[in-house]
């Protein structure tokens, strides 16, 4: 069922939902809670509430789909979120995908120190080589892509450089 997008229309998964969809895949998109209108932060996704929200979405898309693998994809603090989610929801939920996770800022810890071991799911690590965030920095993510011996897609250029890149060779 298609429904509108009531939150920026221009941020990566916005722009690329089709391409997911034409790849047989059925997207949910997740928007911040009604009841964290003011700040969707760090110290939140870290919760048993922020847990229970994103277990109620797979509950409710399992309705329908009953066998189909559930994969999270979370950008800068939605890492964050996907991280703690699969954490808690272990078999609910097949992987992650975490592109330029949050780590750490001066008012918050994101992922840095996170067990990624406790993980028993299929990871995997996206982040740009150039990433001129301080808080998602690409070097921090291959030191704990090494650590924990999980793959990194390191990307370079900008978006239309990445379209052409890439060209057909997107993952089915």
């Amino acid at each position: 069922e298609q429904s509108e997008i009531l939150f920026s229309k221009n941020a990566f998964m916005q722009r690329t939902i089709d391409q997911f969809v034409a790849n047989g895949m059925l997207v949910a998109l997740v928007d911040t809670p009604s009841d964290q209108q003011e700040d969707l932060s760090v110290k939140f996704r870290k919760t048993e509430d922020h847990v229970k929200d994103i277990e109620g979405v797979i509950s409710n898309i399992r309705q329908g789909h009953k066998d189909i693998p559930v994969y999270l994809i979370g950008i800068s603090r939605g890492g964050v979120s996907v991280a703690y989610i699969a954490k808690h929801l272990k078999g609910k939920v097949a992987g992650i995908v975490s592109m330029s996770g949050h780590l750490a800022d001066r008012n918050s810890v994101g992922l840095r120190g996170f067990d990624y071991k406790a993980l028993k799911q299929r990871i995997l690590m996206v982040s740009h080589k150039n990433e001129g965030c301080p808080h998602t920095r690409y070097s921090d993510w291959l030191d704990i892509a090494r650590e924990y011996n999980i793959p990194l897609i390191s990307v370079t250029g900008g978006y239309q450089q990445l379209e052409k890149s890439a060209g057909d060779r997107f993952p089915e």
